[in-house]
């Protein structure tokens, strides 16, 4: 159980914060844990302790923290998992907030007024009196 705390102070967490499956197994852990204790407490008690009953000591002893590495695993992944989803959220919200600068940006963009100047009418003057004078030309000939 040690290494569950461990984890779990780490990343400032507690058993309400975890999802329900990873609390049941803990709670599974947690007797395990208590009827193993009392197994070695009576066989500490006792001064005939055989070598089948030391392996079951042992065996237990490997099971409890096999669990207790797959429930750390599983809370690293739960918590990643978070991470992933805020991680996520943030950029959903960011892109948001982006989006919204941008179109209100846009709305306050006054258009450009074309700049008609001098030059233009005087070049349209200029074509206007060349094709006229063209036209003329033609219809004299």
């Amino acid at each position: 159980m040690d290494k569950i705390i461990k984890v779990l102070k780490r990343n400032n967490l507690d058993e309400t914060n975890l999802p329900k499956s990873i609390n049941v197994k803990i709670d599974a852990l947690e007797t395990l844990i208590k009827k193993h204790n009392d197994e070695v407490d009576v066989l500490d008690e006792s001064e005939n302790v055989t070598e089948e009953q030391e392996a079951q000591i042992e065996s237990q002893s490997r099971l409890i923290d096999s669990n207790e590495e797959m429930i750390v695993d599983e809370i690293l992944s739960f918590i990643e998992f978070k991470n992933k989803e805020q991680n996520e959220k943030a950029k959903v919200e960011q892109a948001n907030v982006q989006a919204k600068t941008d179109a209100e940006n846009l709305a306050n963009q006054t258009p450009k007024e074309k700049k008609g100047g001098l030059g233009w009418f005087i070049f349209g003057a200029v074509v206007l009196v060349a094709t006229a004078g063209v036209v003329n030309v033609m219809k004299n000939k």
